[in-house]
Parts: C-alpha cells; structure tokens; sequence
C-alpha cells in the first residue's frame, strides 16, 4: 500500500525481502521481525553500510549450516538532512593529469582545513586520500599523451565533508579493488591494493558512478573539529 511520512535528520529507511525474517535454521526456526527488531533495540550504527552488514551477519549466524531457502536482499538508505542553506563552505579545483598538480590540491585543502579548524588527523587522512586516488587517475586512468583535467569538489556541512573526484579517464571503479590480505608477510601479499585499502578505512562512506563518460567518486567523512 501507499504512505506518507516525514523524514528528520539521522532517519534510515531500510527495505528487505522476507528472505530476511523467514530464514531457517536446521531446526525450522525463522528469524522472525521480533529478532530483527531486537538487533536494531541492541546496537547502534554508524552507517546505512554498517546497518545492512550487521542484519546479514546476524542472518548468517542465525541460519548456520542450513540452506538458504529464499533470496536476501536489502537497500538502507540514510537521510542526512542538509540542503544548500546547511553548506558551511565549499571549493572546486581542477588540475591536469600531472603528478606534480597534486600538491595543489593537497594545499588548497589544508588551508581549507585551516580556516574551519578540522581536526589535523582528518586532514592528514584527507591528503594521503587524494594523493592516492589522483595518483592512480593520472597514472593508469589515460591512454593518451594529451592534457586531461581532474576535478575535485569539497563541500563542507555541518560535521561532514563531501568530496567528488572527476575525471575523463578510462571506465574504472577503484572500490571494486579487493582488498591485500594484511595477514600475510610483506614478501608474500600481491602488488596493488593497499591504497584503496586506505582510502575505505579513512572514509566513512565511498561511492563510485560512472556518467556522460566520467568517472565520479564520491566520498564523505565525518569531521572533527580541533580541540
């Protein structure tokens, strides 16, 4: 049926198959809303990504050795509730594909950074971020010898930063890099990896589209302000 509701800031809208409630373990038991309401009464979430992870490993647990017997399917969405007149600041800036244009970047952000008074953890995360992300733009991203231009957007609400990498670069979402397996030694880990790695780890949410023949990464840390 059809509804109406008003959201507020923080509010997340999670949709599910009953693939969720109705999953059985070796005993026939279902899952149940009541167990589903209960892992949401017991625990808090950082993000609509931790939330979905959290319901699938606690199915998982639940479920144990017996077959899956329907899909599982979930989508979260969270409403952060700002709208332009939230944005406290912003800035765009546009580089070519040439390594020594990144310091450009990492400087306009830590003035950036100055004048708002973030925390210096988050902005040395920040400058390892983009020198990461660029790197990898400028030197695997073109085919060509020619002059491509990059475009970094940073916006600033509230406790949050949102920021977009753009670039004309060949089709490729970095996020769909596995991660290293930290476990092993350094001698034994294959090549590539880590700095994506890094970048997941310091983000707390990242996106990946491609349009009108663009890559756009999106993403968005919850900031600090010094102490």
């Amino acid at each position: 049926r059809e509804g109406k509701t008003t959201l507020i800031k923080g509010d997340v809208i999670l949709m599910f198959t009953d693939g969720i409630t109705e999953a059985k373990n070796i005993s026939k038991e279902m899952y149940s809303d009541a167990k589903l309401e209960q892992l949401f009464s017991e625990n808090e979430y950082t993000s609509p990504q931790n939330l979905v992870h959290s319901i699938a490993d606690s199915v998982a647990e639940f479920a144990g050795e017996a077959e899956q017997s329907d899909d599982i399917t979930m989508l979260a969405i969270e409403y952060i509730g700002v709208s332009d007149e939230d944005r406290i600041d912003e800035f765009v800036i546009k580089i070519t594909n040439d390594i020594n244009e990144i310091g450009k970047v990492t400087q306009t952000f830590k003035e950036f950074s100055t004048k708002h008074e973030l925390a210096k953890t988050d902005t040395g995360k920040f400058n390892i971020v983009f020198d990461e992300i660029l790197n990898n733009i400028i030197n695997y991203g073109y085919q060509d010898d020619l002059i491509h231009y990059i475009e970094i957007q940073v916006e600033l609400y509230g406790n949050h930063l949102n920021v977009k990498v753009i670039d004309d670069g060949e089709q490729f979402n970095p996020l769909n890099i596995p991660p290293p397996d930290v476990t092993l030694d350094l001698n034994e880990r294959e090549l590539g990896g880590l700095g994506i790695h890094m970048v997941k780890k310091f983000m707390d949410q990242a996106f990946y589209a491609y349009r009108d023949k663009k890559n756009i990464l999106t993403l968005v840390k919850h900031i600090n302000k010094k102490q």
